[in-house]
């Protein structure tokens, strides 16, 4: 169950690093994406291949030195799809969360933050 939710957090991040607070933004890059993480210790690694490419462009993996967490990039063949995809982790993440919580979330032009 916690790494369920751990994986839906993970989710969300790459979610969440694409927008931003107030005004609209360009969202980051994969090549940004890489470039911090690399710099932070991270291993990266493209396993776009492990899906069926039908929503998504490339997949991201930075994975800790000691293997126990990792950040997931998403880049997605549309804003549609990004936003279809974001609402329906955010759904299953409400659905297996734990008691108590404490949610928050904005909503304001390309800002989505869960």
């Amino acid at each position: 169950m916690k790494k369920n939710i751990l994986y839906t957090i993970l989710f969300l991040m790459p979610v969440l690093l694409l927008t931003s607070c107030g005004e609209e933004r360009e969202p980051i890059s994969s090549y940004h994406f890489e470039q911090v993480m690399s710099d932070k210790g991270y291993t990266i690694l493209d396993v776009t291949h492990q899906t069926d490419g039908n929503h998504l462009n490339l997949i991201l993996l930075a994975v800790s030195s000691s293997e126990t967490y990792q950040f997931e990039f998403y880049e997605f063949i549309s804003d549609e799809e990004a936003r279809f995809f974001h609402q329906n982790m955010r759904n299953s993440f409400e659905d297996n969360r734990a008691n108590p919580f404490i949610q928050n979330s904005v909503s304001v032009r390309n800002l989505d933050r869960f």
